[in-house]
């Protein structure tokens, strides 16, 4: 395109300079013209004047013709009159006689010097004539070729000014085009940097996020363990207090009391609960919010991918990513159960005692010592991982983003 672009430039150069030629020639010829038209006044003022000089030489010559004709007269009448006169006077006459003979010939002399000059004047006059017919001809040939070459060269400007005006208007297309493509080279190689950067870091953090998987995963194991044994303790401690109550109301038929039984406090669980309904939903939904805040700085720090840019690479994280979103959803399904289960671990084991005591009717019955009341706070570290943990994580770069909790 741009080799097109400088070839229809030079193009355009030359036929530019060919019509500034032609347009210089055709002011030169102009020019000579208006010369030639200049010379012709002169040359018809020049006729004009000898046409003139001619006028009045012939009126010159009629005059002079009068004169001899009259000289020829008065010679004829002085003939006539030499005859009657007298002798003395004969003389005189032929004296004069001769006179006027020397007069008329010098007068036929001047008269034929006038006739030959008239005669050059009418061969002069004719020959500018010619030259004046011939030099208008060739000015009418050239004014003809003049205008024959301007109207062609008028047709040419034309079939040349909608080349250029063609050319001028592709050139702008083509600049418009290049100036697009130029943006879009620019935005894609803004892109292409900015993918490439984004590539290069996750490449660059996906080792220290597959060790942080895999600790996570080490971590959902050993609170998965935990959990089931503390099912398990409880499910015993369910059995033996079933156990319990049937040997306790078996003994109470036996001894035969009418009396209301008391209803005996499960062991291992405290008269205030510290896990009521209220106090559950709160810490649920404060870790509800925390999960959202986690997911709304992941998405600003872009470690959010589409579903669409996943690579092969991914693809291993994925699973391991499915492998721990079923033993979190599964922990999910479970999550009352898992704090009244870390409840009865923590008071089993040290928060409360339990004790043993026989009535004075003989009935054994379970003496409950209160510990402290465990808060919410004392349960939130035994969580998997807590907000502030899981929120570091995050900013440290240590959570894949293949990891949805």
């Amino acid at each position: 395109m741009v080799v097109q672009i400088d070839a229809i430039g030079k193009d355009k150069m030359v036929k530019e300079s060919e019509l500034e030629r032609l347009m210089n020639e055709k002011v030169s010829v102009e020019k000579q013209m208006e010369m030639f038209y200049v010379q012709c006044s002169d040359k018809e003022k020049l006729i004009g004047k000898l046409f003139r000089e001619k006028i009045e030489l012939e009126e010159h010559l009629l005059q002079e013709e009068k004169i001899r004709v009259e000289l020829i007269r008065k010679v004829d009448e002085l003939v006539c009159v030499e005859t009657s006169e007298k002798p003395q006077f004969k003389v005189g006459e032929i004296w004069m006689l001769e006179h006027v003979e020397l007069e008329r010939e010098n007068l036929n002399d001047a008269l034929d010097e006038e006739k030959r000059h008239g005669e050059d004047l009418k061969a002069y006059v004719s020959k500018s004539e010619k030259m004046t017919e011939t030099t208008l001809e060739k000015i009418r040939i050239e004014r003809e070729s003049l205008s024959t070459a301007k109207a062609i060269l008028e047709k040419k400007l034309l079939e040349l000014t909608n080349p250029i005006n063609a050319l001028k208007k592709e050139v702008k297309s083509a600049g418009v085009e290049a100036k697009h493509s130029l943006v879009t080279l620019k935005s894609t190689a803004s892109d292409v940097l900015q993918s490439d950067s984004e590539l290069q870091k996750q490449e660059n953090g996906t080792e220290s996020y597959a060790l942080d998987l895999v600790s996570i995963e080490k971590v959902y194991e050993t609170k998965e363990d935990i959990i089931e044994e503390m099912k398990k303790e409880a499910k015993s401690m369910k059995l033996s207090t079933e156990g319990h109550h049937k040997k306790k109301k078996k003994c109470a038929k036996k001894l035969g009391h009418n009396r209301k039984t008391r209803v005996e406090k499960v062991p291992c669980i405290v008269s205030d609960w510290p896990l009521e309904e209220h106090e559950l939903k709160a810490l649920e939904d404060r870790r509800a919010r925390a999960l959202h805040e986690i997911e709304h700085k992941r998405r600003k720090l872009g470690l959010v991918e589409d579903d669409n840019s996943k690579t092969e690479e991914g693809y291993e994280h994925e699973k391991k990513e499915d492998n721990v979103t079923r033993v979190v959803n599964g922990r999910d399904d479970s999550e009352k159960a898992f704090y009244k289960e870390l409840f009865y671990h923590s008071t089993f084991h040290g928060q409360e005692n339990v004790e043993k005591n026989v009535g004075k009717d003989g009935d054994q019955h379970w003496k409950t010592v209160h510990g402290p009341r465990p808060s919410l706070e004392a349960l939130e570290p035994l969580a998997i991982l807590s907000e502030e943990q899981e929120t570091d994580m995050l900013e440290e770069g240590e959570i894949s983003d293949t990891i949805r909790l």
